[in-house]
């Protein structure tokens, strides 16, 4: 099912929505129109971020929600899944022309696709790959208090648990591009645990330097 809402998408994002637009008429739906250098660190990432289902979810007939789903590779990467049986995908974007690829491409009745910066409604589980890496111009400090915020409300939206990736902070800084958000895994996971609350795990051990923590109720 395809469906679009119309959404203010805030001044911080609007570059953000204008790269990954042209971004997709050059690459087209692929890796490297979402910023991924190679395919399977693509996969790899969807592998990691599908640990977060609990055994409770393995017969399916959940909800998930994707912010920042892009053209619905998530989707396609989870689609076969046991998780998904019976179950209802939810993709957000600010990017319209990437919510335009996917409804296109995905005919799925499980999966739906809206052009929003934040969840619309409540799902069991809720995902966040790579969104939050390019920060563009946005000063590291406004890059922060949005991904913050993004996860506030997101988690006001999600009844079991919730997984986010970020670059890392580790990164060497003369591998560091100015156009990318790096983070320090245990201050966003103090984070998670005082704000948001639930158990927080990190996991740092997947390949490049890069982390991603779960958030379970």
């Amino acid at each position: 099912m395809a469906a679009n809402n119309n959404r203010v998408i805030p001044d911080h994002l609007d570059s953000i929505e204008r790269t990954y637009g042209r971004a997709l008429k050059v690459f087209g739906a692929t890796h490297r129109g979402v910023g991924w250098t190679q395919p399977d660190a693509q996969e790899n990432r969807f592998a990691v971020l599908a640990e977060l289902f609990g055994a409770d979810a393995d017969q399916g007939g959940i909800s998930v929600i994707d912010l920042g789903c892009g053209y619905g590779a998530m989707f396609v990467a989870f689609q076969n899944r046991p998780q998904m049986q019976g179950s209802r995908y939810i993709g957000y974007d600010v990017s319209a022309a990437m919510v335009a690829e996917a409804q296109q491409r995905i005919s799925d009745p499980r999966a739906e696709f809206h052009t929003a910066y934040e969840a619309l409604e409540d799902a069991d589980y809720s995902f966040v790959c790579g969104a939050y890496n390019m920060k563009l111009l946005n000063p590291t400090d406004v890059w922060r208090d949005y991904i913050e915020d993004s996860l506030t409300q997101l988690w006001s939206k999600t009844r079991r648990g919730l997984a986010f990736n970020l670059l890392s902070l580790e990164t060497p800084a003369d591998q560091q591009d100015y156009k990318f958000y790096y983070g320090d895994a245990e201050d966003f996971a103090a984070f998670c645990r005082t704000t948001l609350g639930g158990d927080v795990e990190i996991r740092s051990d997947y390949g490049p330097p890069e982390w991603t923590i779960f958030v379970r109720r």
